[in-house]
């Protein structure tokens, strides 16, 4: 049981290790005259790799997302999060629980957070509560 216990922690840190270095968290703006405010908030976290099974192994342990080849590089395949619930209910948490093994990415993911946090909650609707418009 013990050693089953080392295991999970070790893919646990390699996984987050790997995020930590291959991650992308990513908000994208988009302009759309049809909607009410004019813009909207795409908020997606991604990984490309050549390999899929390294995607594969990430995509079990976070319980979301999903995996395709890399449209224009078609040797590629990445790793997509981008719905809204499972960013809040899954890949949030997961990040949350191991943020404090995260070095290079942690700052850049704690502001993704927050804007899927404030989108999720509808605050982005109130331009002055917006906490990241300049």
């Amino acid at each position: 049981m013990a050693r089953e216990g080392l295991e999970q922690k070790l893919v646990t840190g390699y996984i987050i290790g790997f995020i930590d270095a291959e991650g992308s968290f990513s908000v994208s703006i988009k302009v759309q005259r049809d909607l009410t405010y004019g813009v909207r908030l795409d908020p997606v976290f991604s990984i490309t790799q050549a390999r899929r099974e390294v995607l594969e192994l990430i995509r079990r342990a976070i319980g979301a997302g999903r995996i395709l080849r890399k449209p224009g590089q078609r040797h590629l395949y990445i790793y997509i999060v981008d719905n809204m619930n499972e960013l809040i209910e899954k890949l949030i948490p997961f990040l949350d629980k191991y943020q404090n093994l995260l070095h290079v990415k942690k700052e850049t993911y704690l502001i993704f957070r927050d804007i899927v946090l404030t989108l999720h909650k509808g605050l982005h609707k109130n331009v002055s509560l917006m906490k990241y418009l300049r």
